[in-house]
């Protein structure tokens, strides 16, 4: 059986004719699917898979017991919108938050620039996240982007400098994964692409 609502609301998001605002944006009606605003455009993303997924819970569980040993900042995953500007509302598959800056964490978004940004790749998502997420990100202030590939089994770090991102290392299993923002985190790569 097809939901008429659900339907509606596709047939909403294939036919919308402008850019829009973060205000409109949250105007649209609600349903399960993952949408983002990217330059204004709403932008539908399919559900990511079970390897996808399982790398997203191992990120998770390894920010969550740093956080929780340390209390240096708070950890999120996606879909939890994310407000870099009135045109731009993305859902990192996982974002860091430093203990400092947890006053643009709401109960419905996060109001500014995480300091770290976590994309797991995808089949569909490759392009995207490499090319325009990345310059979105830099774009947006956020601090460091982990680019995180299942299939190669690689966690490539970027560090934003004033021209940009600038790649601090790839790391694959069997090596610590380095980070500026938090030099004291430094879990091994296996522990990300365990299955």
């Amino acid at each position: 059986m097809v939901d008429k609502n659900s339907e509606d609301h596709a047939n909403t998001i294939k036919a919308l004719p402008k850019r829009m605002t973060y205000e409109e944006f949250m105007s649209l009606p609600e349903d399960n699917r993952r949408c983002e605003l990217l330059s204004g455009w709403v932008v539908r993303e399919p559900s990511p898979g079970q390897l996808h997924q399982a790398v997203v819970v191992n990120l998770c569980w390894l920010f969550r017991d740093h956080t929780r040993r340390t209390g240096k900042g708070q950890v999120y995953t996606g879909p939890f919108d994310t407000v870099l500007s009135a045109k731009d509302v993305v859902q990192p598959d996982l974002i860091y938050i430093t203990a400092n800056r947890t006053d643009i964490i709401t109960s419905k978004n996060v109001e500014g620039a995480p300091d770290l940004a976590i994309e797991v790749i995808s089949p569909y998502s490759a392009r995207k996240d490499r090319i325009l997420r990345l310059n979105l990100y830099a774009r947006a202030g956020i601090r460091e982007y982990w680019l995180v590939n299942p299939q190669e089994k690689t966690v490539e770090v970027f560090t934003l400098s004033g021209n940009g991102y600038e790649k601090l290392g790839c790391f694959t299993p069997g090596t610590p994964i380095r980070s500026r923002i938090l030099p004291d985190f430094s879990p091994d790569a296996t522990d990300v692409f365990r299955v």
